[in-house]
């Protein structure tokens, strides 16, 4: 496997993480919208992932 593939995976899960704390917020609330949890759990990822290829370009600059 190589090192993007495990980046991704990396933040796949720590997206994961991050929806279950918001949709167990959204369901103690009693608003629970699985649209805008796609939305961000698509944000977390794709962000995350533009941060590590950026900080991986400076640092082996």
């Amino acid at each position: 496997m190589n090192q993007t593939t495990e980046r991704l995976e990396y933040h796949i899960k720590g997206a994961f993480i991050v929806l279950l704390v918001l949709a167990a917020f959204q369901y103690w609330q009693s608003n629970l919208d699985l649209g805008f949890l796609v939305v961000v759990a698509a944000g977390y990822v794709v962000l995350r992932m533009a941060f590590d290829i950026i900080q991986e370009r400076y640092i082996n600059a």
